[in-house]
């Protein structure tokens, strides 16, 4: 994933291009891990609550095609009815040292929580440091996550090797916890 960032960041400039590569590549690791056969889709776009509302734009969205179709479909892009949702991530391509996990989710907080009241998904933050956290500061953006309807919290340093193939063992574990019926 790293190497993959600095191909991106030596290729484009403009950060929208380069947050969609992040998702982009997020969501081929996805297909790789759920395997063509599965009944688990991945896609990006909103999901739609009981109420007729639509969440805010989520850019990874997996869903069971089983329990449900995208109610649009254009792509990649999707709008998903929420009880098919599986796994919403949200990519945050730098997280910079200090940054909040309020002032980071200030966008997609509500749909979050909203989510949660309404369907079985569990909710991933997928995040890209742009300096060094201690293990200290990274155990405290966890302990704060689920207050903002975060199931999980993954984070990739830009050092550390060893770490950041641990961080995408256990992502790749939760995604296979999530979608093991």
């Amino acid at each position: 994933m790293l190497r993959y960032r600095k191909q991106v960041k030596e290729h484009l400039r403009n950060t929208g291009l380069r947050g969609a590569c992040y998702e982009q590549y997020v969501r081929t690791l996805l297909r790789r891990v759920l395997g063509s056969n599965s009944p688990y889709k991945v896609g990006y776009g909103e999901v739609l609550f009981k109420d007729q509302e639509h969440s805010s734009q989520l850019d990874v969205i997996v869903y069971d095609s089983r329990i449900a179709l995208p109610q649009f479909e254009c792509g990649e892009i999707v709008v998903i009815p929420a009880e098919a949702a599986r796994i919403v991530i949200e990519l945050k391509a730098v997280l910079a040292i200090g940054t909040s996990l309020s002032n980071a989710l200030h966008s997609t907080e509500a749909s979050f929580l909203k989510l949660k009241e309404e369907s079985p998904a569990k909710v991933f933050y997928f995040c890209i440091t742009s300096g060094r956290y201690t293990l200290e500061e990274l155990e405290k953006l966890r302990s704060t996550s689920p207050r903002h309807g975060i199931d999980e919290l993954f984070v990739m340093r830009g050092k550390g090797k060893q770490l950041n193939e641990g961080e995408l063992k256990r992502f790749v574990d939760s995604v296979h916890r999530c979608t093991a019926k």
